[in-house]
């Protein structure tokens, strides 16, 4: 199925948050190494073995299998302290940096994390050994361990691992210019004895320094972006926990001036439709007309305003209330609640429910009214004797629903912007007057609460699809 605008702002959304997340940044780059890692090994093994036997080259090629061995260890190692701390929902807050269990955890993810790359230091050094030591143009490789290791750590872990890396490199060049250990050539020359750079005083020296030097400074580079963009994001972090706070003042405020304000538009619709209905007498034709416009935009404002407060509420309610229900008996009603409304604009609506369609775990009540709320707008934007079509079908891990309908359609550049608050397209502002654009966005939350996801495909002048999906739980 493709992806519509609507889903990839979502996951990029869904993303943005797990960036600012300073456990969450941690912890989703210690599964980037991973697969880097694997990616590595799928490399070695092949180059290892195109080399030996099209190349003829007599590389030792069972340590080099046996480091790849290690490597996997290291891998499945990490990934179960990861996965460990992935199931503990603590670890991952929304208000981070509030508990030790998430200090303790961000330490753990920091320690995987310097332990991936001390191993694949040591890795990268037997591999290098075993293939042609210091004359192995892969001596490089040195460079972007500790270019990562410099952007993912504190400039402390950073410089603790150049030490290390300085280090192994000495050893591996020494070892063998010293004839310490045996030296395992990588070229397959017939005088192999003219090339031997490895046991060249000036070759090793040369490469020595520029090795160190060029160490120090890609550290000291690195380590200097590292910590600026480090800083960065936690400016980030910390202003969208501020952003947060503010928005939760910000709903208050609107709940109790929209309770408020609901209360006096009640009470003033209540006196219209005492004049409306002509309870108290007839109504002259020159009063008659302003008190129906009164009545009307009131009755747009009180709409308003309870769909209103319902959003706000929604944003700061908790998890759902969910129980077990018949969904299919909540989308047969929800049709049947709006059945009369089609009828006034002689709109047939089908339905079309799979048996599959049954037991759901979740909030009847508030699937009911989205499904109402999106038949209901069906109705509204499209013309008379039009038809509409609910759709609803198990799949694997998600319940699927869908209203189509033959309105007006939506303009193309303005599908991705139809779920924002207050948004209604352009097209419709001037047929349906009493439009308040929060139903839509009404939808969406309650869609995601219910772990789904909802789009729409439109077409100018033939008509909308809305389809939403809900997350089987229990």
């Amino acid at each position: 199925m493709k992806v519509s605008k609507f889903e990839k702002v979502l996951l990029s959304e869904t993303l943005m948050k797990d960036i600012l997340n300073r456990n969450k940044r941690l912890f989703l780059r210690s599964l980037w190494m991973i697969r880097l890692r694997w990616l590595a090994i799928i490399a070695v093994i092949p180059s290892t073995i195109i080399y030996k036997y099209l190349y003829h080259i007599q590389l030792s090629d069972f340590p080099i299998y046996i480091v790849c061995f290690f490597l996997i260890a290291e891998n499945l190692i990490s990934l179960k302290f990861l996965k460990r701390i992935e199931t503990n929902g603590e670890s991952f807050p929304d208000n981070q940096l509030t508990s030790k269990k998430v200090k303790s955890d961000f330490i753990l993810i920091k320690n995987v994390l310097n332990f991936q790359i001390f191993i694949d230091l040591i890795a990268l050094t037997f591999i290098l050994y075993f293939t042609g030591g210091i004359e192995n143009p892969f001596i490089f490789f040195y460079f972007f361990h500790l270019a990562i290791a410099s952007v993912l750590l504190s400039q402390k872990e950073t410089f603790i691992h150049t030490i290390i890396a300085v280090l192994l490199f000495l050893t591996l060049a020494y070892s063998t210019y010293l004839e310490l250990v045996p030296y395992h050539v990588l070229y397959n020359y017939e005088n192999y004895v003219d090339f031997m750079l490895y046991k060249n005083s000036f070759y090793v020296i040369k490469s020595t320094v520029s090795f160190i030097a060029t160490v120090l400074i890609l550290v000291f580079l690195a380590s200097s972006i590292g910590k600026k963009l480090q800083n960065q994001e936690e400016k980030y972090a910390d202003a969208i926990d501020k952003l947060k706070k503010h928005d939760t003042i910000k709903n208050e405020y609107v709940l109790r001036v929209t309770h408020d304000v609901k209360g006096h538009l009640a009470a003033i619709q209540s006196n219209l439709s005492v004049l409306t209905s002509r309870i108290l007498g007839p109504l002259d034709d020159k009063h008659e007309g302003f008190i129906e416009r009164a009545y009307k935009r009131t009755f747009i404002a009180t709409h308003f305003i309870r769909d209103l407060l319902k959003l706000t509420k929604l944003r700061m309610s908790g998890p759902i209330k969910a129980s077990k229900f018949d969904l299919r008996k909540a989308l047969v009603n929800a049709a049947n609640d709006v059945k009369t409304n089609a009828e006034s604009k002689s709109i047939t609506i089908e339905s079309q429910i799979d048996d599959t369609v049954n037991e759901f775990y979740g909030d009847e009540f508030s699937i009911q009214e989205i499904t109402s709320n999106l038949l209901l707008n069906a109705i509204k934007y499209t013309p008379e004797k039009g038809s509409i079509t609910l759709v609803a079908q198990a799949l694997k891990d998600t319940m699927q629903i869908s209203i189509e309908d033959t309105g007006f359609g939506i303009p193309e550049n303005e599908i991705e912007h139809i779920f924002e608050e207050f948004y209604r397209a352009s097209n419709v502002k001037k047929i349906v007057l009493d439009g308040t654009g929060i139903g839509l966005t009404i939808v969406k939350k309650v869609v995601e609460q219910h772990g789904g996801k909802i789009w729409v495909e439109s077409k100018l002048n033939e008509g909308s699809k809305f389809i939403f999906t809900l997350l089987k739980k229990g």
